[in-house]
């Protein structure tokens, strides 16, 4: 799936919070940042026959108690971070296999959907490169579907 890097946000695009965490004890790079870091400032597309833009926003999130609280407890999530967002999707990491989505909520009254979901260690088996294209595809899907609720 091809994205490109984009000067001007497109006024007709949707728009697109994407969240990983940072470092946290041993870890000084968080997985969930490698993967989201490179979909900053980017533009996908929807699914389907008449695709429309979507632009990608990425976001470091400091791993404390405190910041998460504030970014992802309902309603406060839905008040700190959701100016101009039609869709956020906050990823974390999780222990080696799959990626698992942990909750989902749909767009309403004029705040965001929002979608948490856990990878697997970089290289567990993703590499960041095949992460990233997997949370772009995931993006498209998602927003598509938006569309037709």
């Amino acid at each position: 799936m091809q994205s490109q890097t984009t000067a001007p946000i497109d006024p007709s695009a949707l728009r697109v919070l994407v969240t990983g965490f940072g470092p946290f004890g041993p870890i000084t790079v968080n997985p969930s940042w490698l993967a989201v870091k490179p979909l900053h400032n980017t533009t996908v597309h929807t699914l389907g026959a008449f695709p429309k833009p979507i632009h990608i926003t990425s976001l470091e999130v400091a791993t404390s108690y405190a910041t998460v609280l504030s970014l992802v407890h309902p309603p406060s999530a839905r008040t700190s971070i959701s100016g101009g967002y039609d869709f956020i999707l906050h990823v974390g990491v999780a222990n080696p296999g799959n990626m698992r989505t942990e909750l989902c909520g749909r767009k309403h009254g004029g705040q965001p959907a929002l979608l948490f979901l856990h990878i697997p260690p970089i290289g567990e088996p993703l590499s960041t490169e095949e992460a990233t294209e997997a949370l772009r595809r995931i993006v498209s899907w998602v927003c598509g579907q938006e569309d037709k609720a």
